[in-house]
C-alpha cells in the first residue's frame, strides 16, 4: 500500500502489479488525448458536459504551450491523462487542470499516482500559485482523494475565480483549493 499511495506501482483488478511511468505528451498523443476528454463518463462530470470538444478545437487547445499535457501509461498503453495550466484571476495566481482515464475504466490507482506526482512537480515550478479545483457534489471518491492531499473548501476568492475561469460551473459543484507549495 505504501508503494500505491507514494505512486510507485498501482495494482488492476486481478491484483497484477503493473509498472506505471508518466511522461510528458507529444502530438502523437493528441488524438487519443480527444477521444479520452470527449468520452461520455468523463463529460458527465465536467462543468460542461453537453460539449464534445471538436478537434480543431482540441488542437488549438493543444497548441497552447501554457498548457502542460502528461499521460500514465504502463505496459499495456495509456492509463490516464492529466494537465495543468496556470490562470490569472482577481489578481491572484492560480493553477487549474484535469485528469480522467483514457479508457472505461476508472483509473482510480493512476490517480493517485498522477496526482502525487502532479502535485510534487506544481509545488517546485509553482510555489506561489493556489490550487484550484471544482467537482461535482457527487463525485465523492475524488472529492475525498482531494481532501486527502489537503484540499480545503474554497475561500471567497476562490468562489469568485472558479466562475471567472469556469463560466459554466453551477451550484452542483463544490470548490476546493490548495497551495501549490504547502508550508
Amino acid at each position: 500500500i505504501a508503494k500505491l499511495l507514494a505512486g510507485e506501482v498501482y495494482y488492476s483488478a486481478g491484483e497484477k502489479k503493473i509498472e506505471a511511468t508518466i511522461r510528458q505528451c507529444d502530438i502523437r498523443d493528441a488524438h487519443s488525448f480527444l477521444l479520452a476528454r470527449n468520452a461520455p463518463h468523463v463529460r458527465s462530470l465536467s462543468t460542461n458536459p453537453d460539449h464534445v470538444i471538436q478537434w480543431h478545437e482540441h488542437l488549438q487547445w493543444w497548441l497552447n504551450e501554457c498548457i502542460e499535457r502528461f499521460i500514465v501509461d504502463d505496459m499495456a498503453g495509456p492509463v490516464a491523462f492529466f494537465w495543468h495550466k496556470q490562470a490569472k484571476a482577481n489578481g491572484c495566481d492560480y493553477l487549474i487542470g484535469g485528469w480522467f482515464p483514457a479508457g472505461n475504466s476508472p483509473a482510480f490507482t493512476a490517480a493517485i499516482r498522477l496526482f502525487n506526482w502532479q502535485l510534487e512537480y506544481c509545488s517546485d515550478k509553482y510555489p506561489e500559485h493556489v490550487w484550484l479545483a471544482t467537482i461535482k457534489k457527487e463525485n465523492r471518491a475524488v472529492q475525498l482523494l482531494n481532501r486527502r492531499y489537503g484540499f480545503i473548501d474554497g475561500d471567497s476568492y476562490s468562489h469568485q475565480a472558479a466562475k471567472e475561469l469556469f463560466p459554466h460551473i453551477t451550484e452542483d459543484f463544490i470548490i476546493l483549493q490548495r497551495r501549490a507549495r504547502s508550508s
